[in-house]
Formats: C-alpha cells, sequence, structure tokens
C-alpha cells in the first residue's frame, strides 16, 4: 500500500509550515516531519485510522496529529 497526498492536502501543509515558521521556525519543520511519518505510517498499518465516509471507499482512511 501506498500514501498518497492530494494536492490540497500538500499545500494545506506548506499553510501549516508557513504559519508556524512565523513564530518558531524550528518547530514547524518538526510538525510537518510528525504529520508526514504519521501518514507514511498507514502503509504499515492500512486498517488504522478512520474510514473518509464521504468517498464510500474502505480504503481511503484519515488519521489526526495533535489537535
Amino acid at each position: 500500500m501506498t500514501a498518497h497526498w492530494t494536492v490540497k492536502a500538500r499545500h494545506r501543509l506548506q499553510q501549516l509550515h508557513d504559519h508556524i515558521a512565523k513564530d518558531q521556525p524550528e518547530n514547524a519543520q518538526r510538525f510537518v516531519d510528525r504529520l508526514t511519518r504519521r501518514a507514511d505510517a498507514l502503509t504499515e498499518h492500512p486498517l488504522t485510522g478512520r474510514v473518509v465516509e464521504q468517498y464510500q471507499h474502505d480504503d481511503i482512511r484519515e488519521v489526526y496529529e495533535g489537535r
């Protein structure tokens, strides 16, 4: 299994990085790394996370990190 990031998700990740980097540049990259590792973990454990019902496919999952 491979985790795929949508264009919208990659854009949002960049926005989060840029927002955090304004005040805490060292934490911005750590946060992005943590999020990408969490998503990549789906390749090892594909049934973790919640099924995204709006897509009506049980192979599309979402995971959360932090608040």
